[in-house]
């Protein structure tokens, strides 16, 4: 909950109603259950956490937050977060350097930038596009709706013997400076928001 609610701080002021959402997916199936919170201070995400707990269950977290409760990319709202598989590349080399980096497998990362202010979705994603295009993290997972594994929780992907998800890097400092968005000349689009509804690990590396 501590971890969640550094992420969702920002937006507790906000006075619109807001929804943090998390996904779990059994050991052994690949159903996956969505679940919506309702964002507020007095919110409790430890009831879930228990019933859907990680010894039987993968779980899973949005980063960013929804104006609804759906994982549509276009319900997503401003963000002051950069996100990136980073994979088996170095966290630490990435230009600016990552906020909170955790490992989701053996020689696996995936990491989160704190920005010093909101960004409209679009312009969050095309930040995390070019950390991931230019340091080697995985060029697919930088859509808005994205999904992270939960530090604290454990990988039950059977080729990985249901290893623990540490938290490795937590530094709440804002970051003041922001990647270049990649350009026509680095051969791909930042234009388009990537249409990720009921599938986090639609980007892992295959078993």
């Amino acid at each position: 909950e501590e971890f969640l609610f550094a992420l969702w701080e920002p937006h507790l002021e906000c006075p619109d109603e807001l929804f943090v959402n998390l996904v779990f997916r059994k050991r052994g199936s690949q159903k996956m259950i969505q679940k919506f919170r309702k964002l507020k201070t007095d919110m409790r995400l430890s009831t879930l956490l228990w019933k859907y707990d990680r010894h039987h269950y993968d779980q899973y977290f949005s980063p960013n937050i929804y104006s609804r409760p759906s994982r549509k990319a276009d319900k997503v709202v401003m963000t002051p977060l950069g996100w990136c598989d980073v994979d088996r590349a170095d966290p630490f080399a990435f230009e600016p350097k990552p906020s909170v980096v955790w490992q989701t497998s053996p020689g696996n990362t995936q990491a989160l930038w704190f920005w010093d202010r909101l960004h409209p979705p679009s312009e969050a994603q095309a930040f995390s596009k070019a950390l991931a295009y230019r340091h080697g993290g995985d060029k697919g997972g930088n859509a808005p709706n994205k999904l992270l594994r939960l530090p604290g929780s454990f990988n039950h992907k059977p080729k990985y013997d249901a290893p623990f998800i540490p938290l490795v890097h937590f530094d709440p400092k804002p970051i003041t400076t922001r990647p270049r968005p990649l350009t026509g000349k680095d051969g791909v689009s930042v234009g388009d928001i990537e249409r990720l509804d009921m599938t986090p690990y639609a980007h892992d590396r295959p078993s």
